[in-house]
């Protein structure tokens, strides 16, 4: 018969010891680079433009997430996916078109990029990935760059054919 486990006392002591000492590393950080961002500003000889740093932010979350994507996809499939970047990259040129082509509103356009990147996922999932699954995972790796090279050709593409910007 089984016995249910029962957990120790301690265990939610460390549970919580470990949140506070991740939860003030976070408080820490804050005012850290809020000091090396005034000593940059400083030091600099024109100072810190608050517009570099928000674009050096955008752009890391998007290298981070990308990043991420890549970690997921790997440990629950063993597969480097070298498309998921263009799978985002089709649906914010969708967006893109769809407010600067079409002259949509941007709260029209975003969930447009986001139903054509459920869509090119769940294509890119139905044609591709199901088909080599049972490949070697070297296989299927290979075939996720023919992907990504499909849809960056689009990508290139779609601007020519959905706007009269040629």
């Amino acid at each position: 018969m089984l016995r249910p486990q029962v957990i120790a006392p301690s265990t939610g002591t460390k549970v919580r010891d470990l949140l506070s000492k991740r939860r003030g590393r976070v408080v820490a950080t804050f005012p850290g680079l809020l000091l090396a961002f005034a000593v940059a500003g400083a030091v600099l000889p024109n100072g810190l433009p608050l517009g570099v740093v928000l674009l050096g932010g955008v752009l890391g979350s998007l290298s981070a997430l990308t990043s991420m994507g890549l970690v997921l996809v790997y440990r629950s499939s063993r597969v480097i996916n070298f498309a998921q970047a263009e799978l985002g990259g089709l649906a914010g040129t969708v967006g893109v078109i769809a407010v600067a082509g079409w002259g949509l509103p941007y709260l029209v356009a975003l969930p447009v990029g986001l139903v054509v990147a459920m869509g090119t996922g769940a294509l890119v999932d139905l044609v591709v990935i199901r088909r080599f699954f049972t490949a070697p995972r070297l296989i299927l790796t290979v075939a996720t760059l023919g992907v990504a090279q499909l849809l960056g050709a689009l990508q290139i593409a779609l601007p020519a054919m959905f706007t009269d910007l040629k």
